[in-house]
């Protein structure tokens, strides 16, 4: 109901006015705004829904990671699925002494599609010069192999090496096997 009357005047209005959006005031976004936020999204609901709709794996650097959403164990009955992550390390390797020779061999496999950076630390070697040889299997397409057409199209390379101190840093190709054999 509008009124002609007008009222006393309130003269100036200070003050602070303050919108807690996304629940700021409370420390931060809340669970709820989170899509998805227990993983019980289901084509039941919607045909393109799943366990990990709104969710994305990230992999940063070296990093290689499984995610998959699982429910042997629930935290409760309304909340029976949880994310599981698996970290694959970028590197596989082994080391062994031939005790004939007293030579440490060291065999790595890197998965990654791209180089891999790593140390091979030698302790208690009290040498100041470290030699060995290195077997390379690499720079081979993944869906390459030997026939009796190319019997010699995959090749391991081998190249002698030479460190000084008890450390050798190598850059293990993409998709690669090496073995370094240190003498």
């Amino acid at each position: 109901m509008l009124t002609k009357e007008k009222g006393e005047e309130m003269g100036d209005l200070f003050g602070i006015f303050f919108e807690d959006l996304n629940h700021a005031a409370d420390g931060g976004l809340s669970a709820e705004l989170v899509q998805n936020r227990s993983f019980e999204f289901n084509p039941i609901d919607n045909k393109d829904y799943h366990g990990l709709t709104a969710w994305e794996k990230v992999e940063r650097g070296n990093a290689i990671a499984e995610i998959s959403v699982e429910n042997d164990y629930p935290l409760n009955v309304k909340n029976t699925n949880y994310l599981t992550l698996n970290v694959i390390d970028p590197l596989y390797y082994s080391a062994s002494l031939e005790s004939s020779t007293g030579d440490v061999i060291v065999k790595v496999v890197n998965v990654q599609d791209q180089p891999v950076t790593a140390q091979i630390v030698l302790e208690d070697i009290e040498k100041e010069t470290i030699v060995g040889t290195i077997f390379e299997m690499s720079g081979y397409e993944l869906s390459d192999e030997n026939s009796f057409d190319t019997p010699k199209k995959i090749l391991p390379k081998q190249k002698d090496i030479t460190i000084t101190g008890n450390t050798l840093n190598y850059e293990f190709p993409k998709h690669s096997i090496t073995v370094v054999r240190f003498h």
